[in-house]
């Protein structure tokens, strides 16, 4: 092999966007790719199509099939793809195009995946920093004689459709597991999952009516201990007990359950201003420090009170529950464990409490069900920034069981729930392990050893 700049085997070409000012543009036949439409594959066709009319009067141009692609700017950059069919692109796809016969496309596509992270450090620009065409062509090619350049090809391809039915069927593990973990929640809270054990325990049951009326009395004492606190006697306001949950048109529930909104069964939480201590330092839990895919707190920030956000005003308590009210189907929900006791929360999250650890844990697990994430972001307004109210979450329903059975329940999803975490963790490494036997593939290849 013969390590020579890019730029002496091939050309490189962007390609540009038609007026949207025109409609027409886009209702011709001719297939024009955006850079997010790249697949690291072989591209067949495009979401959109462009007319001959938008071709001639834009910089878009027609490249034949079997060009090498490469995205430029932004979140897609380095993404490749091969054309399998003639195709117009937009200014942030560059073509590569052989100067002579010399050149096999998917060998060029494969090594541009090889070099992804290399050619990603080079990238220019302020906030978002972007490849262009003299970063590609002036990068270090491996050139070789055609024929070898296919048969490393044709054995890459092997390879890899073996490792790509590997990861397929490692994807197709993980969503059987988050299908069993959404099953064992939907059988948790219907009573399914504790009917048995219901039946053994019959009788010896204190109905959920009983539960419900002990965290109405931790509500009002709550309350009035607020107002002592501030120095004015309860006696003198009207405390208002939230509305109870009309259950007429609910599912009906085993016997001893019954429905409630989660306004009756939380407490309110304390505002702060911790601009009013400035030396004081404290743990700053916003949505970026919650893993959506392991539903901990994972990355929180520390910060000075005379420095603190302005959104740093909820005080977080051991075994709050946090549900960011902001693009709720991402899931950005956790439990506050210990270590976060007395810190403080963003106000984008909605903070659920209540007067029992056990029924915060129960929420926790009842509000991670697909069912119930679809139904609270239908509630979602605006566009960019998409979120519910308090109120919105706070009216939604919960089905409340005994307080025994509850334990019982937390109890027998927390330990099934954790035999599917390790298998899901076993599964993600075996699917990072794919990824890094693909790189080491790449690898051999590029530096002669691979045929």
């Amino acid at each position: 092999m013969e390590i020579i700049p890019l730029k002496k085997l091939a050309i490189t070409q962007s390609g540009g966007t038609p007026s949207r000012r025109k409609p027409s543009n886009f209702m011709g036949k001719i297939n024009w790719l955006k850079s997010g439409e790249l697949n690291d594959g072989l591209v067949l066709s495009s979401e959109e199509k462009i007319s001959e009319e938008a071709l001639n009067k834009s910089s878009a141009k027609i490249f034949p099939a079997g060009t090498a692609l490469i995205a430029m700017y932004g979140a897609t950059a380095g993404k490749t793809a091969v054309l399998g069919e003639d195709a117009a692109t937009n200014q942030a796809i560059c073509a590569i195009i052989p100067k002579k016969n010399n050149l096999d496309s998917h060998y060029v596509q494969y090594y541009l995946v090889y070099k992804r992270s290399d050619l990603l450090s080079m990238r220019i620009g302020g906030a978002q920093p972007n490849l262009n065409q003299e970063i590609i062509k002036n990068i270090e090619f491996p050139f070789c004689p055609l024929s070898q350049q296919q048969r490393i090809v044709s054995k890459i391809d092997e390879i890899f459709s073996k490792l790509d039915a590997g990861q397929s069927a490692l994807k197709h593990a993980r969503a059987n597991l988050n299908r069993y973990r959404q099953s064992l929640l939907a059988s948790a809270f219907s009573g399914e999952l504790t009917k048995k054990w219901r039946e053994e325990h019959k009788g010896e049951l204190e109905p959920a009516s009983e539960l419900l009326k002990r965290i109405r009395g931790e509500r009002r004492a709550r309350w009035a201990e607020d107002l002592r606190a501030k120095g004015k006697d309860p006696n003198r306001y009207t405390y208002t007990e939230p509305e109870s949950a009309d259950t007429s048109e609910l599912p009906d529930l085993p016997e001893g359950w019954i429905w409630v909104r989660l306004e009756e069964i939380t407490l309110p939480v304390k505002k702060v201003k911790p601009r009013e201590k400035p030396e004081e330092i404290f743990f700053y839990i916003d949505i970026s420090s919650v893993n959506n895919s392991k539903l901990q707190i994972t990355r929180p920030k520390r910060y000075k009170g005379s420095n603190a956000p302005s959104r740093a005003r909820q005080l977080v308590h051991t075994g709050d529950v946090l549900f960011s009210s902001v693009r709720t189907y991402l899931k950005n929900i956790t439990l506050v464990p210990r270590t976060y006791n007395n810190q403080i929360a963003s106000t984008g999250f909605i903070v659920l409490r209540t007067p029992l650890i056990e029924l915060n844990q129960y929420i926790f697990y009842y509000i991670q069900q697909d069912e119930y994430i679809s139904e609270i972001s239908l509630k979602q307004r605006g566009v960019s920034y998409p979120a519910i109210r308090p109120e919105d979450l706070l009216d939604t329903f919960l089905p409340l069981p005994p307080h025994n059975e509850m334990e019982r329940i937390s109890s027998l999803f927390f330990n099934s729930n954790y035999e599917v975490n390790n298998l899901e963790r076993i599964v993600q490494m075996k699917y990072i392990e794919v990824g890094k036997l693909k790189k080491a593939i790449l690898e051999k290849a590029f530096s002669g050893h691979l045929v």
